[in-house]
């Protein structure tokens, strides 16, 4: 039934980009701080050690990161949990999951660390959060934001419903009212 109740439930993986492996070929070599290094008993040369793992800064840290999570979705929900594992092909940041028992359509969209569940099933989104939560750090956060940018739904007296975005946030850091009043013509370059 297309009137169905939507839910949405919004979490950000915490530190996500440390949790994707990094390939051979992108590991990094660590020298050990100065009172720590560590020497071949045999030869004296100095030892290294190496991030297994990625790290912010890095420019395929995001990429890996995303990679990563998609294996994972795929593995778990689709090979382990035997749910039906579609991601979008136009937008790989959206997955849809079915659940096998109701067929009921979750939607996952994916935006580097932060996640959103949608759908009709309230019980299936906290199954599939859970699921997350096993396998990574991941905090809650409001459901009415995403990226900075608030969202809100309305409908209106025939039943259309309108989605308004807006970054107030943004909008109150970047504008901050000035008093021309006070400046000075060295300031500007001119008298005010």
């Amino acid at each position: 039934d297309r009137r169905q109740r939507q839910m949405c439930i919004r979490d950000s993986i915490c530190t996500a980009y440390l949790w994707a492996p990094a390939p051979k070929h992108e590991r990094i070599p660590l020298r050990y701080p100065v009172g720590l290094r560590r020497y071949d008993p045999k030869t004296g040369e100095e030892l290294m050690g190496v991030l297994l793992k990625m790290i912010y800064g890095c420019p395929q840290s995001a990429f890996r990161w995303a990679e990563f999570r998609q294996k994972w979705m795929e593995r778990h929900f689709k090979e382990e949990l035997k749910w039906i594992y579609h991601q979008a092909k136009q937008d790989p940041c959206l997955t849809m999951l079915t659940n096998p028992k109701t067929g009921v359509i979750s939607y996952v969209v994916s935006h580097v660390d932060d996640i959103e569940l949608a759908g009709s099933s309230l019980s299936d989104l906290k199954f599939i959060e859970d699921q997350y939560r096993k396998e990574f750090e991941i905090k809650s956060g409001d459901p009415r934001f995403m990226l900075g940018i608030q969202r809100e739904m309305k409908k209106d007296n025939n039943g259309v419903g309108s989605i308004y975005l807006s970054q107030p946030d943004f909008l109150e850091e970047t504008y901050k009212p000035v008093s021309y009043t006070h400046l000075r013509a060295h300031e500007t370059g001119r008298n005010l």
